[in-house]
């Protein structure tokens, strides 16, 4: 089980006023397969050339035009499910999540879990000991799920399936 700080990232590297030049066209589609990847849970499989291949799979073939707007700013975003579910009902924006549908949390990386900012004590993550304290009613329940999880993903559940028993917490 991984339990993560809630927190947020910006990245916009544009400048309206330069024009755009066969590298900086480069750069931002492979900006875009980066953000794109997230959803997928395969960033580690970016090389200086895999943007052509997966690019041409998501948006051309599958018709997944939201990630092209990852061109302009992103933000990412570590919170809860719950927290998402919130702001992707605001349309001001495009919005690419860590799909629990395609990401098979037995084979990649363990999954995330955010614990609740308003439970947490000052500075329980890099305090002077280094010491994390959580409600152990709350990771008991965390550990569960994720138990049922992988249960289910034995079973020969797909993930998409699986994934129901997950907690916002995700």
């Amino acid at each position: 089980m991984n339990i993560v700080k809630s927190s947020f990232e910006v990245y916009n590297d544009n400048d309206p006023d330069q024009p755009y030049s066969f590298n900086e066209g480069i750069k931002q589609i492979r900006k875009i397969e980066h953000f794109a990847r997230i959803s997928h849970r395969s960033e580690e499989k970016v090389t200086a050339i895999s943007y052509d291949k997966f690019l041409r799979f998501v948006v051309l073939t599958k018709g997944d035009w939201s990630v092209v707007e990852h061109g302009y700013v992103s933000v990412i975003f570590y919170v809860d499910r719950g927290i998402t579910h919130e702001i992707v009902r605001h349309r001001l924006a495009s919005y690419t999540q860590e799909s629990t549908r395609f990401v098979n949390y037995a084979k990649k990386q363990e999954p995330n879990f955010i614990y609740p900012k308003e439970r947490l004590k000052d500075d329980i993550f890099g305090g002077e000991d280094g010491l994390e304290e959580y409600d152990p009613d709350w990771e008991h329940a965390i550990e569960t799920c994720e138990e049922s999880y992988q249960k289910l993903i034995g079973k020969g559940w797909a993930p998409q399936l699986a994934r129901s028993v997950f907690p916002n917490a995700l």
